[in-house]
């Protein structure tokens, strides 16, 4: 592909050299506020918005949607809580009318039976939850601001739903990040879920994305706000770690060898699908398309976006530019910066 103008939708742009083809799987924040606060997350870095205006646009999304012929998955996401997006279940129509496969990544605490309902019949084909426990003392101390009980009952009541409906989607998968403190809960939780209907359980290691891209905090103040972070210790191990009394900060291998087997055995009685990391594995990131933001930002992943060198949000947004315009200006800088 040579340059010269071409003629986009809302806009008219010039590019050079080669422009790789429009993705066919994309993650959008269809909210940008959420209902927790929890310890790993960037939105603690954020001031606290406005449920509406930090939502997409129903007609952003859709221009999105739009603009990409050969879309093929979505994954409605984010740093915030999707069920908190005013117009999510328009959204997962829209989406589904046009033949897309969709997917919703939630913590649960707001799926209510009138909402579990609503994706039911919306024709949503996957929900994702992340549970780190198999009980409260192993779940509630994690995400701040919600309860091991109050999501389990929602997950049932999703499940309830789906049958009520006669329908065999959404397909429920629960999310395990697998810590020292909580691998013990494993085979009880598989167990757990299998009995209430759930169909997959992915077990993964924690993604060290804090400490590897930003270990400071710097990038994440920079681009939300916030204070600084508290210090710590130049080894980043706890005293009691070094004086040998904290918790453990990394998994024995023989006991998670030992609970993936028994939980292997309770997804087997109940006929769940259990994915288990490789021994010795680290953290598998996710890898399923550009990430767009709720103001129509696009990056090419979902971290901050000085977060990593190559994930520079292209210049301007989506509603001004088509996602082709955007997505080539993206692709001339990061071959720029690469020459």
């Amino acid at each position: 592909m040579t340059g010269g103008p071409i003629v986009v939708g809302r806009r008219t742009a010039s590019r050079t050299g080669l422009v790789p083809p429009l993705p066919e799987a994309v993650r959008v924040e269809v909210a940008a506020v959420g209902d927790l606060r929890c310890a790993m997350c960037l939105l603690g870095f954020r001031p606290p918005l406005n449920r509406l205006t930090a939502a997409m646009p129903l007609a952003l999304f859709r221009c999105l949607v739009d603009d990409l012929p050969g879309l093929r998955a979505l994954t409605l996401q984010g740093i915030g809580e999707p069920l908190l997006a005013p117009n999510l279940i328009d959204m997962v129509r829209y989406a589904k009318g046009r033949g897309i496969r969709v997917s919703v990544d939630t913590n649960g605490s707001l799926l209510y039976r009138d909402r579990a309902e609503e994706l039911v019949e919306s024709g949503l084909d996957r929900l994702r939850v992340c549970l780190d426990g198999a009980d409260p003392q192993g779940f509630d101390t994690e995400p701040e601001g919600v309860h091991f009980g109050p999501v389990l009952e929602n997950l049932a009541g999703l499940v309830a739903a789906r049958r009520a409906a006669d329908r065999g989607t959404p397909g429920v998968d629960v999310v395990f990040v697998a810590t020292p403190r909580n691998i013990g809960h494993l085979p009880d939780l598989v167990a757990l879920l299998g009995g209430i209907g759930v169909g997959r359980v992915r077990v993964q290691h924690l993604p060290p994305l804090a400490d590897r891209l930003d270990p400071e905090g710097v990038l994440a103040r920079e681009s939300f706000g916030g204070p600084p972070p508290e210090p710590e210790p130049a080894d980043r191990t706890s005293a009691p770690d070094r004086e040998g009394g904290g918790e453990p900060t990394e998994i024995d291998p023989q006991l998670a060898a030992k609970l993936f087997a028994e939980a292997g055995l309770a997804a087997e009685e109940y006929g769940l699908d259990l994915s288990l990391p490789e021994p010795g594995a680290g953290p598998v990131l996710a890898d399923d398309g550009p990430y767009v933001t709720s103001d129509g930002t696009v990056l090419s992943c979902c971290a901050s976006p000085g977060a990593v060198p190559d994930n520079a949000a292209a210049s301007g947004r989506l509603g001004d530019h088509t996602f082709a315009d955007l997505w080539a200006g993206h692709a001339n800088r990061l071959s720029a910066r690469r020459v």
